[in-house]
Formats: C-alpha cells, sequence, structure tokens
C-alpha cells in the first residue's frame, strides 16, 4: 500500500562549512528528512514523476531491496505531484502498481537542492544523514548496498546533469528546428539532449508528435504496438524475445523523435513500427493470451494472524525445492511480497484482497512446494491454516512478440 507522507527536513551545513540553503546540495553535505528510519544504516531519496515510466518500472526493484535489507535499508520517494495527483494517476491505470514504499509527494524543496538531474536519480545518506552518493538507479544493487554498510560508501560515479534540449533537430538550430515539419530518427542516449516524451501529442497547429528518451529497445516496441493504449503490455509476460542477441534489449539504450503533420497523422504508429524494423531488423506482432491471476481472500473466522508480539523476525528460506517461510511481528504486506517473488514463472500475477494489511502485524509460518504444478495447491493449504484462501481468474491480456525471424 503506497503511503503519502508530508516533507518536513533540515538542511545543515556541509562538511567545508558553505551555506548550503542559498547552494545545490553535493556529497558530504547533512540531509534531514521526518519518516526516515532513525535506526536504518542506509536511507535512499528516489526522486521520480508520474511522467517518467522507467521510474514506476523500477519500483519492483525497490520493494524487492527493501525487502531483502529490510533491516539495515530505507527507501523513500521522492516526487513533486501532488498526493492527490499521484493517487488518481495511479486509480486510472489499473495495469500499474503503486509502490508500496513511503512516498513525499508535494515536494517544492527538494528538488532546487538537487538541480538539473535526470529522473529517476536516488540520494544515499548515511545513519547520520551525510549524504553519501548521488547515483542513477542501476547503481541501487545488492553489491553497492553491501559495500556501503561495510565501508560507509560506495563506487558508484555521482549522476551527472544533462544539458536539455527537446530534440536532436532543435539541438541543431532552434530556428531551423522549428521549421522543420517531417522528420523521424533514432539516436543513442545522449547525455546533451534529453527528448520530452510524447504519445501522438499535438504539439502545434498542424504538427503531431511521439517522443521517447534513453529507452530499452523493447521499451520502444511497446510504444509502438501499444498505440497509446489501444493495446497494453504491462507486465513481463506480456511480451515475448524471440532473437539471438538478447543482449541487445538490455545494454543499449536510444531515443526515438517522430513529428508528422496532422493530415497524416492517422498512419503515426506504423510509420515508428517501420523506423524500428529498419533500424533494428527486427519484426514485431500483437495476438491475444491469457494469464492468471490469484487473489488472496480472507476466509470467515477469527484473524489467526494477529502477532504475539516479541522481536520482529523474517526468514525466508528454499530447502528440497520448498520455500519455508517464518514471519514474526511483520507487516502482512511481507507475506504479499514474498508469495509475489516465488510465483511460479508463468503467466500469473497475486492480488491481495484480504484487507489485512490494515490489521497491523503478524505471525506466519508457510511451507510451499517450489514447482508449477503444486505451488498454487500447496499455497491453499498452508494459507487455510490461517483463515485465508486464494482465488484463481483467467484473464485475457494483449502479448507483443519481438522477433528476429
Amino acid at each position: 500500500m503506497m503511503r503519502i507522507l508530508l516533507l518536513n527536513l533540515c538542511i545543515l551545513t556541509g562538511l567545508q562549512g558553505r551555506s548550503v540553503y542559498a547552494q545545490e546540495l553535493q556529497v558530504g553535505d547533512i540531509l534531514q528528512v521526518d519518516h526516515l528510519s532513525p535506526g536504518k544504516k542506509i536511507k535512499v531519496l528516489e526522486f521520480w514523476s508520474i511522467n517518467c515510466i522507467s521510474c514506476i518500472r523500477g519500483f519492483p526493484k525497490l520493494e524487492a531491496l527493501h525487502d531483502q535489507f529490510r533491516d539495515e535499508l530505507d527507501i523513500v520517494l521522492v516526487n513533486r505531484e501532488s498526493s492527490q495527483k499521484v493517487q488518481e494517476f495511479f486509480a486510472k491505470r489499473t495495469n500499474l502498481s503503486p509502490p508500496s514504499l513511503p512516498v513525499i509527494s508535494g515536494d517544492s524543496v527538494l528538488y532546487k537542492k538537487f538541480g538539473d538531474l535526470p529522473l529517476p536519480f536516488q540520494v544515499w545518506l548515511d545513519s547520520a544523514g551525510v549524504i553519501q552518493a548521488i547515483t542513477e538507479v542501476s547503481a541501487l544493487n545488492e553489491s553497492n548496498i553491501s559495500e556501503m554498510l561495510k565501508r560507509k560508501k560506495i563506487s558508484a560515479r555521482t549522476v551527472r546533469k544533462r544539458k536539455v534540449s527537446t530534440s536532436l533537430v532543435d539541438a541543431g538550430s532552434k530556428e531551423w528546428g522549428t521549421k522543420v515539419n517531417y522528420y523521424s530518427y533514432i539516436a543513442g542516449c545522449s547525455e546533451q539532449i534529453s527528448v520530452d516524451r510524447h504519445l501522438g501529442t499535438t504539439i502545434s497547429d498542424d504538427r503531431i508528435r511521439i517522443s521517447e528518451d534513453c529507452s530499452r529497445i523493447l521499451d520502444l516496441y511497446k510504444i509502438a504496438y501499444g498505440e497509446d493504449g489501444k493495446f497494453k503490455f504491462p507486465y513481463w509476460f506480456s511480451t515475448k524475445v524471440n532473437v539471438v542477441n538478447q543482449g541487445l534489449f538490455e545494454e543499449k539504450r536510444y531515443s526515438y523523435d517522430l513529428v508528422v503533420p496532422f493530415g497524416v497523422s492517422a498512419g503515426k504508429f506504423i510509420m515508428m513500427q517501420q523506423d524500428l524494423e529498419r533500424s533494428f531488423g527486427l519484426k514485431a506482432f500483437v495476438s491475444k493470451g491469457y494469464y492468471s491471476m490469484v487473489e488472496l481472500l480472507a476466509q470467515p473466522g477469527p484473524n489467526l494472524l494477529t502477532t504475539k508480539g516479541g522481536s520482529p523476525g523474517y526468514l525466508v528460506q528454499e530447502k528440497n525445492n520448498q520455500l519455508h517461510m517464518q514471519l514474526r511481528n511483520q507487516p502482512f504486506d511481507s507475506l504479499v511480497h514474498i508469495l509475489r517473488k516465488y510465483l511460479p514463472k508463468l503467466p500469473m500475477l497475486l492480488q491481495d484482497r484480504s484487507s489485512y494489511k490494515m490489521l497491523g502485524k503478524i505471525d506466519i509460518g508457510l511451507c510451499i512446494e517450489l514447482n508449477e504444478q503444486s505451488f498454487l495447491k500447496s499455497l491453499q493449504t498452508e494459507l487455510a491454516r490461517y483463515n485465508l484462501t486464494i482465488f484463481v481468474n483467467d484473464i485475457p491480456m494483449d502479448v507483443l512478440t519481438v522477433t528476429d525471424k
């Protein structure tokens, strides 16, 4: 469940004694923010926006790291938009899950203190609130977290500012760029160009634009074949990649920009599809499929999960093809995150409809078979001991296939 927090911060003088009220914050300055747990050794602020799709796609990774290092790591999301706007955004997009991490919304202070940095970026603090690093999100990984726990520093470089130009054409000449009526290009991700995101936006009286900044090839294909909501590919199993060079889809990032006259704009997504095929030599098509929605429900009867108290305990272990789980005095969401992580690698999602997350901390112990055939049956048997159950419903979905054949 997403928790919206109010911002209350104290910015202190850096190690060199300079005033940071009039300057941007840097590594070595001290930043104290309410709602960051004082007992945690590492505190990370991630700056994001509802207009940043790569930010939202990264939430599951953040939640998994938070669960893995829950006793030592605290992560809080920071965005400029109001809490109402954030809630409305996710309410209208049922294919996107709001973050379960704490969120500071409506921020008008922190963004100004870190300058014009490309979203998303992260600020690492130690237990005393000293800024240890300002990084791109790829730096928040198991290796760097472990390194900072040992040495109070990480080896990742500070994220760099980018000179913001709205397109490659405008970067050449603002005056010339405004006179170009029809163009498209695919370019490698650039430190100098930050392409605005448009999905068929009217940018003048007679021009329509599609553009995306620094994205993976697969994400560009999703935009081209999604056709601004006509088809949706929100889950990992919504896409199939049948190509020899799998690394091509992860290693490089590209920006795409298309501007066409309004009179031919009906075919704008077909134009983008053709551009991608010419550039990468990969064909794609959309077909229909199904996925299983596993709903977690409470059965009639007493609440058998209420914690008996004591020191919080968290044990998750794989042994003999079984998942052994012991949670003591933990939030109910911890159970939900674990089950989502260990679902069989099939078109399958888990949704919590039990309302137990509103009832406080829980104790629970489960032993679940870790194979596709018996996982759900085993899970249902174990959950029944706590007056919980699951219901499985098959739901139609769009499937995007990208192939080099």
